[in-house]
């Protein structure tokens, strides 16, 4: 997995008030209206996405399920992402409700992991930079957006996500990386994946309306967007999401990587992820990462 990686232990002091401050008035809301307090774990394969848990998440259910002589039978090579949100830009040490409840659910499974099946997981943020809000100091569209640039430039963990993975590094005695991946960079690179495979498949189908080119891959006789007008989406970013987390590219030659991985998400995103991790199993040759989704929280902010 192509990550971005801040060591631990995380030293915050380092960044002013320029690096943290960036836009006083930004706000974002996702356009999902969601509010729920339930959980939801899929696993995913090669047969679809099956719903194998569903209960409330305040309570100890999911835990005691988890804790089930490896219910999920994962395996010993594995990696955790969760705290999915946008960097927040009127001060970037700070967070959502959402991220931070299911970074704290993250390393209470890592807790889990390691006390009952001695497995040792890595631990990833996916950052979402996909549908950064319009920069109105742009006056041509196809200048970088500043905000985006300013979201990675640096980056800085926020504060209280910095505080619980450092609780739960020094409750289980090693190191836990903060690596981080963005949105748009996979999203970019299945739009290169399927520039080179589209006229070559049948599970691709392309469509023209208004001046607007659609590129929609067949799913169960179900058509999923995946690219307009040349630009990918979010199910494009979790496709190749999980290709980047089972296979390491080194000088053009796929290797192993992770054998296992957990994902929390928010309910917002449920349809994306489910359809790009189903997607990858469909469109990547013998894929066989071990991968289950949890939904958690309603929105991603």
């Amino acid at each position: 997995m192509p990550f971005r990686k801040i060591n631990y232990p995380f030293n915050n002091d380092i960044y002013s008030d320029k690096d943290r401050f960036i836009v006083p008035d930004y706000k974002f809301t996702c356009a999902s209206q969601i509010t729920t307090d339930s959980i939801e774990v899929y696993k995913v394969d090669k047969n679809g996405a099956i719903k194998i848990f569903e209960g409330k998440k305040d309570s100890s259910e999911f835990f005691d399920f988890f804790k089930r002589n490896n219910v999920m039978e994962l395996s010993s090579r594995g990696i955790i992402s969760a705290g999915h949100s946008v960097v927040h830009l009127e001060d970037k040490l700070s967070c959502g409700k959402q991220p931070l409840e299911s970074t704290m659910f993250a390393m209470k499974i890592m807790e889990i992991l390691q006390e009952f099946f001695d497995y040792k997981y890595d631990y990833f943020v996916l950052l979402n930079d996909l549908f950064v809000e319009k920069d109105l100091t742009r006056k041509d569209l196809s200048e970088p957006n500043y905000y985006r640039d300013q979201m990675f430039n640096p980056y800085i963990v926020p504060s209280k996500i910095a505080k619980t993975i450092t609780d739960t590094a020094k409750k289980l005695n090693r190191a836990i990386d903060y690596n981080y991946c963005t949105s748009c960079n996979l999203a970019d690179k299945f739009r290169r994946f399927i520039k080179k495979q589209k006229y070559e498949s049948k599970e691709f189908l392309r469509e023209k309306n208004d001046n607007c080119e659609f590129w929609y891959y067949l799913l169960d006789n179900e058509k999923i967007l995946v690219l307009k007008n040349n630009k990918a989406n979010c199910v494009a970013c979790n496709c190749t999401m999980l290709k980047d987390i089972r296979f390491t590219n080194t000088k053009g030659k796929l290797k192993d990587g992770y054998k296992s991985y957990i994902g929390i998400f928010p309910f917002c995103s449920k349809a994306n992820v489910l359809n790009g991790c189903k997607i990858a199993y469909k469109l990547y040759k013998d894929f066989d990462l071990k991968t289950y989704i949890i939904f958690f929280g309603g929105t991603c902010n």
